[in-house]
């Protein structure tokens, strides 16, 4: 994880001292696609098939999620064009012509967002005891089982 982080302040650092407004989107987009292949890769771990994962290794799965690239993503986006929006947007309208499992998202939130939401919810709700009578409600492989097919429509974009 400390290698990731240190990638993550690379392009932090490069996205600042940029002043190219275009070199400073392509290596924004390029830090999103690096955390996103990160989390699939953290995703990847858990046996969805065969369900063997208790919700105490999931919730370890679920803390070492990242999400400081889309948070800078998010950020950008408020001050800039939306250039990651506009590159997600395409990417989902093919997807959804495509398929038939057309992801849905809540209140027609920004995709950007609603990959944070997504994320930062199952954060938080990991951080909640597992004795907690309503986290035993909770089913984490549901919820990231959909992460997992938002993140790999961004990557095979």
């Amino acid at each position: 994880m400390e290698q990731f982080v240190d990638i993550m302040k690379y392009f932090d650092s490069e996205i600042q001292n940029s002043v190219n407004e275009i070199e400073r989107q392509n290596l924004l987009y390029e830090m999103f696609l690096i955390e996103c292949k990160y989390n699939l890769d953290i995703l990847d771990v858990i046996d969805y098939k065969n369900g063997t994962a208790e919700k105490e290794e999931i919730v370890e799965i679920i803390n070492l999620l990242s999400f400081q690239g889309l948070l800078s993503a998010l950020k950008f986006e408020k001050k800039s064009s939306s250039f990651i929006t506009n590159k997600l947007t395409g990417i989902f309208k093919k997807h959804d012509s495509k398929n038939k499992d057309v992801i849905k998202y809540r209140n027609e939130d920004e995709k950007l967002m609603s990959l944070y939401k997504r994320i930062i919810v199952l954060k938080a709700l990991s951080s909640i005891s597992l004795n907690n009578y309503v986290i035993k409600k909770v089913n984490f492989k549901i919820r990231l089982i959909n992460l997992k097919r938002l993140l790999l429509v961004i990557i095979k974009g």
